[in-house]
């Protein structure tokens, strides 16, 4: 089967302007508290608090979201664009970025698959992939790496059990629930989740990193950093700001979510993927596009106040 390797991502953003024991980040330099001296929690219990505070969270929507891109050692090129945010458990995913007003990013999920258009980016595609194709085990190359249970676990919204399939590894600062599993690609990954030692406080986080890391190279192909929190013991907790960073490509997407709205009503069209006309579709799965989308009915979008 053949594979187009699609420029899309970071290049395309940038071509716009052209309950268990944690440690705080900020401990991180060593002048912080020492770690407990309680006893360690068992993977069952990092489990089960990722799946409570999961299970309180069955949508979330941010209708004032940033999203800052940079690129480079250091930022040598950097945009802001303000987006929305839309999620539902438990694949139910979309993100929208604007210029102007007018949609540059598409990226979005729902029970039978996934997709993402950038609008400057090459080539012309709005790209997809049926979730059966990877149910399947057959290799998919998505180019841009974008997937969308793996963005929702960052959320915080995830379906992270069973516990068993994890091994806990524990360090002087921070636990770690490393699961060895397949990527899209066909490829042996390891994701790991990394906790704070110190039980969290206002807006550090619990939870800090999502690694996705290749088991044969050892390298890392995405992580997620929170940084800030937001939400209580009652509503569940979800990020304030995100950082996705793509080693490979020196790359990182900071996503700023000044305030979210908790277990609102969402409309199943906000995650039906809209046709654009003119614009062929990609399947991922398949390596084929499915020919001029003309005259198509425009079938979702993300819901307006």
């Amino acid at each position: 089967m053949r594979y187009v390797f699609p420029c899309v991502g970071f290049a395309g953003l940038l071509a716009v302007v052209a309950g268990c024991n944690t440690l705080r980040p900020g401990n991180l330099d060593g002048r912080g508290p020492s770690p407990p001296t309680g006893p360690t929690p068992t993977a069952a219990a990092l489990v089960k608090y990722l799946d409570e505070n999961a299970e309180k969270i069955q949508a979330i929507r941010c209708d004032e979201m940033e999203v800052t891109v940079s690129r480079g050692l250091g930022i040598i090129q950097r945009v802001s664009l303000p987006g929305n945010l839309a999620c539902q458990r438990p694949r139910s995913f979309r993100m929208q970025a604007q210029v102007s007003g007018m949609n540059e990013v598409d990226l979005g999920s729902n029970n039978q698959e996934f997709w993402y258009w950038i609008k400057r980016s090459e080539p012309a595609y709005q790209f997809y992939c049926p979730y059966q194709a990877l149910n399947e085990g057959r290799p998919v190359r998505l180019g841009f790496s974008f997937q969308p249970d793996w963005v929702m676990e960052a959320l915080g919204m995830g379906n992270y059990g069973p516990a068993d399939n994890y091994r806990l590894v524990v360090e002087p600062k921070e636990y770690k629930l490393i699961l060895h599993t397949k990527g899209p690609e066909g490829n042996k990954v390891r994701k790991v989740i990394v906790f704070n030692r110190f039980k969290q406080d206002g807006k550090s986080p619990q939870v800090t990193d999502y690694l996705l890391i290749d088991d044969t190279t050892n390298k890392e192909i995405c992580s997620a950093h929170i940084t800030e929190v937001q939400g209580s013991a009652a509503t569940g907790f979800v990020p304030r700001r995100l950082e996705l960073r793509y080693p490979e490509m020196k790359a990182q997407m900071t996503l700023l979510l000044p305030r979210v709205s908790f277990n609102p009503q969402l409309p199943p069209q906000v995650f039906v993927r809209t046709p654009m006309p003119g614009l062929p579709s990609y399947n991922l799965a398949t390596g084929r596009t499915d020919g001029q989308v003309s005259g198509l009915q425009q079938a979702g979008g993300y819901p307006k106040r």
